[in-house]
């Protein structure tokens, strides 16, 4: 079984995955209850697909009756960006987005490997990449693939810019053992979060986090927390960007479609209100940023015009907003603009 376990990471990597690791298919307890004390918090927001059957996402048996292992594989995205923008007043996007979206880029390799292990050694599996009813960053972890931080991220060898993809099986392959790591007391990710969405170590309140609220949520924003999204249009890497384990990333280890950019890392609001639909497909097929649509991402825009960091009295660009708003035909990006061009003239 250890041949065929090596035989399969190796597989793996020649596939374009990066580090994996094998874990039994149940999790301990410990993140079961973890799992219904978040969920009874309401910290998973509008994703009600996290509250239904939570027990499969402990349990791969329930998703795969013959499964015996969970093999974990990791998908390292890092790239040097600047933070700071080329120009004044523009919007930053994510690393993770900055390349192929990750679900296609995996889900296809993903199949390239299941066809092969099943041609080769035979058995049932099943692959998953996020979409799968499965806790993935507590396998990886239980796998020995690494640590998770006190910003809710896996901490791996290679840092904590890293995707993660799971394969069940029937094959009883050898076990991995965790990582006996920390963060110790460092708590630099929890004090730089702009919206204190990180509510304790290893806690993320989804209803506060700002890569939530720019890609995953619908419709308009806590007025309360529009102020702090600037200057992210779309994700947010700030807990990560300020770990220290982030430091000293092999840069090596990026999967050659993530390194190449299809969005640049700073992005102009003007370019985003002057496209319309068609250009807009056509600029971000097959990228993460078209998850929040356009009108996702003007809205977004327009907070970030009237936040703390960006927002300044300036009299043409009132005169364009208002422009903006008389055309804006969405409700919820309309009522955004309104909301950013009375900000910049009350000053609060």
């Amino acid at each position: 079984m250890n041949e065929i376990k090596q035989a399969l990471l190796g597989k793996a990597r020649e596939l374009g995955f990066g580090r994996g690791g094998v874990s039994l298919p149940i999790l301990d307890n410990s993140n079961a209850r973890a799992l219904e004390e978040w969920l009874s918090k309401g910290y998973h927001a509008e994703m009600a697909w996290m509250a239904r059957e939570p027990q499969r996402r402990v349990d791969a048996t329930l998703s795969l009756p013959s499964c015996k292992r969970v093999v974990v594989f990791t998908l390292p995205y890092n790239q040097v960006v600047s933070e700071t923008p080329p120009q004044v007043g523009m919007l930053r996007v994510s690393r993770y987005l900055l390349g192929r979206d990750y679900h296609r880029l995996a889900e296809k390799q993903g199949k390239k490997l299941v066809r092969w292990l099943r041609e080769t050694y035979g058995g049932t599996h099943r692959f998953y990449v996020d979409a799968g009813p499965l806790l993935e960053r507590a396998f990886a972890v239980q796998a020995g693939l690494g640590f998770l931080g006190k910003h809710g991220n896996l901490i791996t060898p290679d840092g904590s810019f890293v995707f993660l993809a799971s394969l069940l099986t029937s094959l009883e392959l050898p076990l991995d053992t965790p990582v006996e790591k920390s963060c110790g007391s460092c708590r630099l990710c929890l004090d730089a979060c702009p919206t204190g969405a990180l509510k304790a170590p290893r806690v993320v309140d989804s209803r506060r986090c700002i890569s939530y609220l720019t890609i995953e949520h619908k419709g308009s924003v806590d007025e309360a927390l529009r102020p702090k999204l600037a200057p992210w249009l779309a994700g947010c890497d700030r807990c990560q960007e300020v770990c220290p384990y982030n430091r000293k990333v092999n840069e090596q280890t990026i999967h050659p479609d993530f390194a190449t950019r299809r969005v640049e890392s700073w992005f102009s609001w003007e370019t985003l209100f002057s496209m319309n639909e068609t250009q807009f497909k056509e600029a971000f097929q097959g990228n993460g940023l078209s998850r929040p649509g356009l009108n996702g991402l003007r809205r977004n825009a327009a907070y970030c015009i009237g936040s703390d960091k960006m927002r300044h009295r300036d009299e043409k660009r009132v005169v364009k907003l208002k422009e903006m708003i008389h055309n804006e035909e969405d409700a919820v990006v309309r009522e955004a603009l309104s909301w950013a061009v009375k900000r910049i003239l009350n000053g609060t």
